[in-house]
């Protein structure tokens, strides 16, 4: 009997592709060779139907690079018998408060992502939640949890480095301020308690300068035709702030001129940023308490530097930033630290996101401490393999805690990597991923 052979189609280059396509792939090719012939490919010509008929099934992150032929692609798949899935790691439908809502609203990117999931034949994602949310744009879908093996990349196994100090961290991306802000009331307390600096140091990881500000505009030409039409220039801004850029809901542009720029309603101005408007500059401010937590006037023009120069006397230091690394190096962050800092705040969008912090926590067997949302306490119990905080002066409370009884660490991280493993095995994961694309292919063969 011939393979099945999968081409698992990805354009992102960072942590969505390696833990949604590469991860899976490995497991793939290492337990179910002899079933399975994977093929990965970051930039599918989609136009290209000689090549996409070769595969008996496309499992595609987002959709096929285009909103525009979509029946016409599932027509031919449809015509070919091959398989199609889209992969939805977060919802497309931002929170007012995360930086691409305005650019992703704009664009009504979201919808038209929702939208090409009616033309697929099943859809995957990270959690039940989402999954549930996801099945009144198509019935058949299946969650499968971001997951690995310690065993399967090197930068699973377990590096942690010694300290006379109970390490405290945050990993996480550039998306995240509405959460860090969570942590403010703790740092404020911290910076001027000496028994804290004393015993415990936090450290904030992925710190990450590059890039630039991307700001959004009317489109100029669109302007100059309201303004022609003696319309008012001021309320259309106005109304346009309201209603977060969506030029759907915008009663001051006449019809006609929705139509006409509805693809290109917003123009974006890119300008590279000074390290004061980065937003991690933000959150390093957050965890020093506007410095105040620096003691050392040498450290802190170190930081004011900032550059990735190694600082002598870092050890000592009750605040450590650590640059960010590229995906394959990214866990070894997780061996400078004890404890895993997992603030989030409770919304929509973050209910239907991945537990992929605790993944990782539980990958390098460090202790989490998560806020109160089911994103989370599904899998932790308050006191038993972590800790879930209340609220800002609970989370406060439960650090302290940690700090005054370190022998909790050892105990509850190890309760914690038992209770989850199953959950978080990319081989028990993939075993269902393979059931499922092979009821898709027998479903697909008898239509």
């Amino acid at each position: 009997m011939s393979k099945i052979k999968i081409l698992l189609a990805n354009r992102d280059s960072a942590g969505v592709f390696y833990w949604r396509t590469y991860l899976p792939s490995l497991m793939l090719n290492k337990n179910h060779s002899d079933e399975f012939d994977v093929v990965i490919n970051q930039d599918v010509n989609f136009n290209d139907f000689e090549y996409l008929k070769q595969f008996n099934i496309i499992h595609t992150h987002q959709g096929f690079n285009t909103f525009d032929r979509l029946q016409e692609l599932k027509d031919f798949f449809d015509a070919n018998g091959i398989v199609t899935i889209v992969d939805l790691d977060d919802n497309p439908s931002l929170h007012p408060t995360h930086p691409m809502y305005h650019s992703i609203k704009a664009e009504n990117l979201d919808l038209k992502i929702f939208n090409v999931l009616s033309y697929v034949d099943a859809v995957s994602t990270t959690t039940p939640y989402f999954a549930n949310v996801l099945k009144k744009y198509n019935k058949e879908v299946m969650d499968f949890q971001n997951s690995a093996t310690k065993t399967i990349t090197p930068q699973f196994s377990n590096k942690r480095k010694e300290s006379n100090k109970i390490r405290f961290g945050y990993i996480g991306g550039s998306s995240h301020l509405k959460d860090i802000e969570q942590l403010t009331d703790m740092f404020q307390v911290f910076s001027s308690d000496k028994n804290i600096q004393e015993k415990a140091t936090f450290s904030l990881h992925g710190f990450d300068l590059r890039g630039s500000s991307r700001q959004s505009m009317i489109n100029p030409d669109l302007m100059k035709e309201i303004s022609g039409r003696g319309l008012g220039l001021r309320d259309v801004m106005v109304q346009f702030n309201k209603v977060n850029g969506d030029i759907n809901k915008m009663s001051t542009i006449p019809d006609d001129l929705k139509d006409k720029y509805k693809n290109h309603f917003i123009q974006y101005i890119e300008k590279p940023i000074s390290p004061q408007e980065n937003v991690w500059v933000k959150y390093e401010e957050i965890f020093t308490d506007n410095y105040k937590l620096i003691k050392d006037e040498n450290y802190l023009q170190y930081l004011k530097k900032y550059n990735d120069e190694i600082y002598d006397n870092l050890d000592s230091q009750p605040y450590k930033r650590f640059y960010t690394k590229n995906i394959n190096t990214y866990m070894n962050h997780y061996d400078e630290i004890d404890v895993s800092l997992i603030p989030l705040v409770n919304n929509e969008f973050n209910l239907c996101k991945s537990p992929l912090k605790l993944v990782e926590a539980y990958l390098k067997g460090c202790l989490p401490i998560v806020y109160n949302v089911p994103l989370y306490t599904q899998y932790i119990t308050n006191g038993v393999n972590g800790f879930v905080a209340k609220d800002e002066r609970d989370f406060t409370k439960i650090v302290k805690r940690i700090i005054n009884n370190p022998t909790l660490i050892t105990e509850m991280t190890e309760n914690f990597v038992n209770s989850v493993k199953d959950e978080f095995d990319l081989e028990i994961v993939t075993k269902k991923r393979v059931e499922w694309y092979k009821q898709l292919l027998q479903k697909k063969n008898n239509k």
